[in-house]
């Protein structure tokens, strides 16, 4: 074989490559399921991590998932905290209506 095949063969290799990188961090950014690392990706794509690893690219993308996903996280702990005031107020609430207020000091002296 000349060089040129090996190019070739090389570049061929490369593009096999990249459309599994691409395709794996689209399944792992959709299933939150699938761990956003690096061996993950190595995992689903059949590709060492060194060589994952030399292009910086997916590392970014894997550091954009996890970003997001702890974005998302965070959010929903938020809004099941405010949910969960909500509720604790709504309990009190509940439990004050049976109860008449005071209306005289003296009410509870009889």
């Amino acid at each position: 074989m000349n060089n040129q095949a090996y190019d070739q063969k090389n570049s061929e290799d490369y593009e096999t490559n990249t459309l599994s990188i691409n395709k794996a961090l689209l399944e792992i950014e959709q299933d939150p399921k699938l761990k956003a690392t690096i061996a993950q990706l190595s995992k689903m794509t059949g590709i060492h991590r060194n060589t994952i690893t030399n292009r910086d690219w997916p590392i970014h993308k894997l550091k954009e998932i996890k970003d997001k996903r702890k974005l998302k996280n965070e959010e929903s702990k938020n809004h099941m905290v405010v949910n969960e005031i909500s509720l604790g107020e709504k309990l009190v609430l509940t439990q004050n209506e049976g109860k008449r207020p005071l209306n005289t000091p003296y009410e509870f002296i009889l």
